[in-house]
């Protein structure tokens, strides 16, 4: 029989690799490319799972822990009974950072994979950043079978980046593990170990969740981008009432667990790990916070998305006996796409209950919670909605319909899981964050000044999967507003390009505007060859018929009624005017409206580096006066839709 090794000398064999020459193991799991056929890169969240277990060796850990950073794995997991584990990280959703989802290349060095295995006699998973076949084979002849690439980081901390900013430097990914009852977890920040556990080695380096911590009593800072966090739901009975309470902190939710506090399912099933919905950590336009409070008297907890005044309507509470415990989260003031209403139900005595689904509402009615007091936020349903991140921008007064401003930036996400730190393909336009989207003179503010709700919207990197995830958002935001507002699109480069798509693909769209936006993938790949692959470096390789299939001016465009706007600088390199011809011949002959389309004059300079007398346009320079006219013109576009 072959002898277990010790957990302390396996564990270092994982982390160091240490050779032996043994035959390599088979069925190795192939890396995911989740967004193909995109060549962009994306960094993909790790999320951190544990489980109570049976070992199936005796002497195996009871508690297990596993990594990963495939959203089906990870829904899998969730539906098996795994829960969020907070032993090694403090974020809100268990995201212990991030891993590319490819092999990724830069100037001064490249990623390695990261292979995940499992060991029964430890009843645990184990991570090993390596490219070295023989490394695995040892591996393998103590029990640890390799389940495959998870993702690919670094196995180095020295990455180039700005100094002086701690976001973009890679942390690293610590093992820690009990000899006496060989639980492992992992841990990329700067906490100290659990008690019990040792360190064992680093096992490689990753992209942080957030900028990297030197305090052990603050282990993590909020990511630099927002997140989501799950509004975990747990119960308990306490002097006979049952007790409601919600929580979006990670080490508050396993305190609970602690304490005989058990995950609330009666309003999602069980497999939801008692999570109903998700909230921002922070605010964000167009967004309120929820408060938590409790009342002593009614013996129950209560939640409410306070919109104004904050500070008043706590005080107010506050001398009906309910106290506030501080701010859970922060939830758009009305129904948006990807949203569902949490609904509070109270009983004869004025204990609440609150539930987002059908089957909430039954158990409410059956349990004596039979006085419906409307809904107190709005929920994100989920943290993996293909956009996630919009922001919201009103105007004053009545709104004239409804703008969605897609950003540019070479079809490259604006989300916190973009490669955007340690790999840049190539830069399109202007790369305008969606909270970034009211700083003065640009398109989403303008539209705002003309009495349109903008809302800015992300998708994910690269391909057909960026038009895929805005007519998502086109299509639940349109089930809101109802068919008699209108509702448009903009944006600027491969923003552009995705509000014509968008349009080309619906009959609800009432107007367009289009800065420098491509419409034919293939022509324009053609026409900008003297800067490289533009079109197959952002956008993805033409495979099959997917620049065909992804090109406004290919579209069938019969019943476009949409209104479009296109403009562009004559010398725009990139995006050449040539693109708006294409793109206005075609709706002409399909018999849609008639397109307006402006030719700016060439300026002097390039990009935003222009000259005086000249403005920046996209890619480009124009004249001034050029400039000027064209907002002219927009004003009387949108003024007229």
């Amino acid at each position: 029989m072959r002898r277990l090794l010790g957990a302390a000398t396996a564990a270092a064999l994982l982390v160091t690799g240490a050779a032996i020459a043994l035959p390599p193991p088979a069925g190795a799991v192939s890396p995911p490319i989740v967004n193909a056929p995109s060549a962009i890169p994306r960094l993909l969240p790790i999320f951190a799972l544990r489980k109570a277990t049976t070992p199936p060796i005796a002497g195996g850990a009871t508690v297990s822990h596993i990594m990963t950073a495939d959203p089906a794995e990870r829904a899998g997991l969730r539906a098996d009974g795994w829960q969020l584990d907070s032993m090694g990280t403090t974020n809100c959703d268990g995201i212990m950072g991030y891993l590319f989802d490819r092999p990724v290349t830069w100037p001064t060095g490249s990623t390695i994979a990261v292979h995940r295995f499992y060991n029964p006699a430890f009843n645990g998973y184990f991570l090993n950043f390596t490219e070295d076949a023989q490394i695995i084979a040892n591996l393998a002849q103590f029990g640890f079978a390799d389940q495959g690439i998870i993702g690919y980081g670094f196995s180095t901390a020295d990455l180039p980046g700005p100094a002086d900013d701690p976001t973009y430097d890679p942390a690293a990914l610590k093992s820690y593990m009990n000899t006496t009852t060989n639980e492992q977890y992992y841990s990329a920040n700067a906490a100290p170990a659990i008690s019990g556990f040792t360190l064992q080695g680093t096992a490689g380096f990753v992209r942080p969740a957030g900028p990297a911590s030197t305090d052990p009593s603050v282990p993590e800072t909020p990511p630099a981008a927002a997140q989501l966090c799950p509004v975990s739901m747990l119960t308990k009975t306490i002097d006979g009432v049952p007790r409601h309470f919600a929580t979006t902190k990670a080490m508050e939710r396993v305190w609970l667990l602690a304490t005989g506090w058990t995950i609330e399912a009666t309003d999602q099933p069980a497999s939801a790990d008692g999570v109903v919905g998700y909230l921002w950590d922070r605010q964000i336009p167009g967004t309120d916070p929820v408060y938590r409070f409790h009342n002593d008297a009614f013996k129950s907890y209560y939640y409410e998305s306070i919109a104004g005044n904050a500070a008043q309507r706590v005080s107010d509470l506050a001398q009906f006996g309910f106290v506030s415990e501080g701010v859970m989260g922060w939830d758009f003031a009305t129904p948006q796409p990807g949203t569902a209403a949490w609904t509070y139900r109270s009983n004869p005595a004025g204990a609440a209950y609150y539930s987002t689904t059908a089957a909430g509402a039954a158990y409410a009615a059956g349990h004596g919670y039979t006085t419906t007091n409307g809904p107190v936020a709005n929920l994100l349903t989920s943290a993996d909605l293909p956009t996630p991140y919009y922001d919201i921008h009103r105007p004053a007064g009545t709104s004239r319909g409804v703008v969605v401003y897609i950003h540019g930036g070479g079809w490259q996400a604006e989300l916190p899981f973009d490669d955007f730190a340690f790999h840049v393909p190539v830069i399109l336009g202007e790369r305008l964050a969606a909270g970034d989207a009211t700083a003065p003179g640009q398109l989403p503010q303008r539209l705002v000044g003309l009495g349109w709700t903008v809302y800015s919207v992300d998708y994910h990197s690269g391909g057909a999967i960026s038009a895929t995830d805005v007519d998502w958002f086109m299509t639940r935001l349109r089930s809101l507003v109802g068919p008699g507002t209108k509702v448009c699109t903009a944006g600027g480069s491969a923003g552009g390009h995705l509000a014509l798509l968008t349009a080309a693909r619906r009959r609800d769209v009432a107007c367009t505007v289009s800065l420098a936006g491509p419409t034919d993938l293939a022509a324009d790949a053609a026409a900008s060859t003297g800067v490289g692959p533009i079109i197959e470096r952002g956008f993805g390789p033409d495979t099959g018929t997917v620049w065909h299939d992804n090109s406004p001016a290919q579209a069938d465009l019969g019943g476009v009624t949409t209104k479009v706007l296109m403009a562009a600088a004559e010398n725009d390199g990139l995006v050449p005017p040539s693109q708006m011809t294409l793109m206005g011949n075609a709706l002409t002959a399909a018999g849609a409206p008639s397109p307006t389309i402006v030719t700016l004059a060439a300026g002097t300079g390039q990009g935003f580096g222009c000259a005086s007398g000249s403005a920046g346009f996209i890619h480009a320079c124009a004249t001034q006066a050029a400039y000027d006219a064209y907002l002219a013109t927009e004003t009387a576009f949108m003024n007229g839709v």
